[in-house]
């Protein structure tokens, strides 16, 4: 797979050939190639970190602005709804400027019925963060929504379930979700 990642790189041009003005690249050697592919990878790697790490430090800041938009419109429903239609056309704009448009109808229609459950699951934790953070704290809510996402991605990934790839529930793994059911007792308890 390295090899197959590496030949999508561009190919480096030898500093003689760049002083004398040709265009014709060097032969790279297939470690030459498995490096350059392994840096791709890592920091691919390195930019879905930073990108999941902003996506979670702003759940908690979500269910605070959406408990407060409950409070302005007098129902957590109608918080909820009015979060996913401006989210709804956020995602729109992002679409039609990034993905160059919509999928067409075929690819669509041909979807699994599944995977329309996942616009379900968004509202429903939306409306479940607007109804339980302010009861909980940020903090607190914080703490049982990644237990129960810790919980769950194990079962998803042990049993390979909705597209994830199969890795087994390791001790390690077991053990790293008791810690943090411990962490999520010490928040509430204490």
């Amino acid at each position: 797979m390295l090899l197959s990642l590496a030949n999508l790189l561009p190919q480096p041009r030898s500093i003689s050939a760049r002083r004398c003005g040709r265009t014709s690249a060097r032969r790279r050697e297939p470690q030459e190639i498995a490096v350059a592919a392994l840096k791709n990878w890592r920091m691919t790697i390195v930019l879905a970190l930073l990108f999941a790490l902003a996506a979670g430090t702003l759940l908690p800041v979500q269910a605070g602005i959406n408990a407060q938009l409950a409070d302005w419109l007098g129902s957590p429903i109608r918080a909820s709804f009015v979060s996913f239609a401006v989210g709804a056309i956020a995602l729109l704009a992002v679409t039609l400027v990034a993905a160059r448009g919509l999928a067409s109808g075929h690819r669509v229609q041909d979807a699994p019925w599944w995977l329309w459950v996942g616009g379900l699951l968004g509202a429903f934790y939306v409306l479940g963060s607007v109804v339980t953070a302010p009861r909980l704290g940020a903090t607190g809510f914080i703490a049982v929504i990644l237990a129960g996402q810790s919980v769950c991605s194990l079962v998803l990934d042990h049993f390979g379930w909705v597209g994830f790839e199969q890795r087994a529930a390791t001790p390690g793994r077991l053990a790293g979700i008791g810690l943090v059911a411990a962490g999520v007792l010490l928040i509430r308890l204490l």
